[in-house]
């Protein structure tokens, strides 16, 4: 009876532990973006030393006319070697292309933000696509540079 006790418990144990998913909480890119290969739009990386690359969630927005900021219509940042950037909404890629650096007269750290196609609905970061990049390490702030504009944090979800 002992015997049979202890063959129960160990069974229940172990069925126990093997029902228990592990949660793999590093996201994975979504196909289209894993596809678009590093060297579509520049052969050399234009953000070799600074620590931009990986997924990104927008953590705030604020500026515009009342600096209320805006309700951003995407979930995630994906940025990859060579500048490449995804926008993904609901695990679908929504717009991609390359996010160039453009050093002028105002600020050192300039990007744009260039659609390879313009999505059908309206996406304030792609309107308003000319930003100065603030790097944090585990955050980035896209800066405007001037009045009634937004600016966006995003934080790190994945290297």
């Amino acid at each position: 009876m002992k015997n049979l006790i202890l063959f129960i418990s160990a069974l229940f144990l172990a069925t126990a532990f093997l029902a228990c998913e592990k949660d793999d909480t590093s996201p994975s890119f979504p196909d289209e973006f894993d596809a678009i290969p590093t060297d579509r739009y520049s052969s050399t990386d234009p953000f070799a030393g600074v620590d931009v690359y990986g997924t990104w969630e927008v953590a705030s927005t604020f500026g515009g006319f009342a600096g209320q900021g805006y309700s951003p219509n995407f979930d995630l940042l994906l940025l990859k070697a060579n500048g490449i950037f995804g926008l993904v909404r609901n695990d679908s890629l929504i717009a991609n292309g390359e996010l160039r650096r453009a050093p002028n007269e105002w600020a050192e750290d300039r990007v744009l933000f260039l659609a390879e196609e313009q999505p059908d609905e309206f996406i304030e970061l792609l309107f308003d696509n000319e930003k100065e990049l603030l790097v944090a390490p585990d955050t980035i702030h896209f800066r405007s540079f001037c009045c009634d504009r937004f600016d966006t944090i995003l934080t790190r979800v994945a290297p």
